[in-house]
């Protein structure tokens, strides 16, 4: 999910977008920018880079998702899996080292991934992120939704 800065003229309710109220009361707003493997490429990444990502589950059952290539760090610790409870959202920092190429993130619940649960992500050197003009969204500073 992409977060929505200008809210000017959305209307809502709407498929696809999201608000969610943090325990400070501030609102954001989300847009989804993809709902199966098969969507196109949703980011990329330079290697080498750290990368703040968010997970939101909307669904009331956990997810147990797994990103390949990087350990994230997660209650300050690295894990391989992690839980992101239901109804919540939940916050991974995660250093993508050691390789350049496709990458996948997906649920660990077979069924889940079977279903689509997964999106790939591309690690590149961060010379040729330069030449990288947002046609894969970007994967610089800000982090990303999924």
């Amino acid at each position: 999910m992409a977060e929505v800065a200008d809210r000017e003229g959305l209307r809502l309710p709407a498929d696809g977008i999201v608000q969610i109220t943090g325990p400070d009361g501030t609102t954001k707003t989300y847009r989804r920018t993809a709902r199966t493997f098969n969507d196109g490429l949703g980011f990329t990444i330079g290697e080498g880079s750290h990368e703040p990502w968010s997970f939101l589950d909307l669904a009331p059952i956990e997810h147990p998702m797994h990103i390949h290539l990087a350990d994230f760090q997660l209650l300050g610790r690295y894990k391989d899996v992690f839980r992101v409870p239901g109804s919540q959202q939940l916050r991974i920092m995660g250093r993508f080292d050691g390789a350049y190429g496709r990458f996948m993130y997906h649920c660990h619940l077979l069924e889940h991934e079977d279903m689509g649960m997964m999106r790939p992500f591309v690690v590149m050197p961060p010379e040729a992120l330069k030449f990288d003009h947002g046609a894969a969204h970007g994967g610089h500073g800000g982090g990303h939704r999924a």
